[in-house]
């Protein structure tokens, strides 16, 4: 009888830990997508509700950044409804000086586009940013189980980073 419900106590606390670490292993799969997908990781940021990993393609310098808002998830939340996450896509190449004040002007009129959905310009480090803010299910790619869906990650990342591209002008 107490060996049941120490062994019920483990898997409620398992569980429990499940839903705090989601954040963590969608951005560990995303990061090894990306890796696998020839980019390199180049910069880390974090200040505790915001991550911000940039990734680069070293033969033609195209870069992907991942902006990420941290939240806390619940086991309930994951069973029921689901667990979702506020992330940004951009993709970005060096700027070409011609293209500066073009982008400056994209960039400008951006900064008053902040929705889900809206593709929004953005000008840093010398490089030109294409972004979306999306709203993500993490149940479409994480199982109760720790398992990823690669299948779904990659095709999804992959669908934004090749349409946001189509935004870029080189």
């Amino acid at each position: 009888m107490l060996k049941n419900l120490v062994d019920k106590s483990w898997k409620l606390l398992e569980e429990e830990e499940f839903s705090n670490r989601l954040d963590d292993i969608f951005l560990g799969a995303i990061t090894t997508l990306l890796v696998d997908k020839n980019f390199v990781l180049i910069d880390i940021k974090t200040d505790g509700n915001f991550k911000s990993l940039i990734f680069e393609d070293l033969n033609s310098y195209f870069r992907v950044k991942i902006g990420f808002y941290i939240k806390n998830h619940s086991l309930v939340e994951f069973k029921t409804i689901g667990s979702k996450v506020l992330i940004t896509f951009s993709v970005g190449v060096p700027s070409k000086i011609d293209k500066f004040f073009k982008f400056s002007f994209k960039e400008l009129l951006s900064s008053k586009l902040s929705n889900i959905g809206a593709i929004t310009y953005d000008y840093s480090n010398y490089y030109t940013y294409v972004n979306i803010t999306l709203y993500l299910l993490l149940n479409d790619y994480i199982n109760e189980n720790f398992g990823i869906n690669w299948s779904k990650l990659e095709e999804d990342v992959l669908t934004v980073i090749k349409e946001l591209s189509k935004y870029l002008e080189v």
